[in-house]
């Protein structure tokens, strides 16, 4: 459940800019080479997520290591699915991953388009993204 709720809730806060951040340089710099840092810094972050969401498919979730059994994990009630008995899949926890890193490029795509909009002078039109949009805890 752990991982499934970071796979979901990680494109919510990176949308939101609920990650950590250092934002001095692009503050002291002017209006247009400070958006044009940010999509760099954006272009940057979607080869990184790419290589991860490679690595994911390849390595995880469709391969040996993604396919195996839990050695702790045991469903409850002792259920049997597929080959591992009532043992848990590893691919279940790893698929997780996976569409967190998905949800993740979506997400990056929409702020790098937002940036190009406001680095082409048209940031007036974009509604501004707020905690308001969202249900929360509070």
């Amino acid at each position: 459940g752990m991982l499934w709720m970071t796979g979901l809730m990680a494109p919510l806060a990176y949308r939101m800019g609920g990650f950590v951040s250092i934002d001095m340089l692009e503050r002291a710099l002017p209006r247009v080479i400070s958006a044009a840092l940010s999509l760099l810094l954006l272009a940057i972050m979607l080869w990184v997520l790419v290589v991860a969401w490679d690595r994911g498919l390849n390595n995880h979730v469709d391969t040996l290591s993604g396919r195996g059994c839990s050695s702790s994990l045991k469903w409850p009630f002792g259920l049997e699915f597929g080959k591992c008995g009532d043992k848990f899949q590893n691919n279940y926890q790893y698929a997780s991953l996976w569409v967190g890193v998905n949800l993740l490029i979506l997400v990056n795509l929409e702020l790098i388009i937002r940036q190009l909009i406001k680095l082409l002078g048209q940031g007036h039109r974009l509604k501004p993204l707020s905690a308001d949009d969202f249900a929360g805890a509070d």
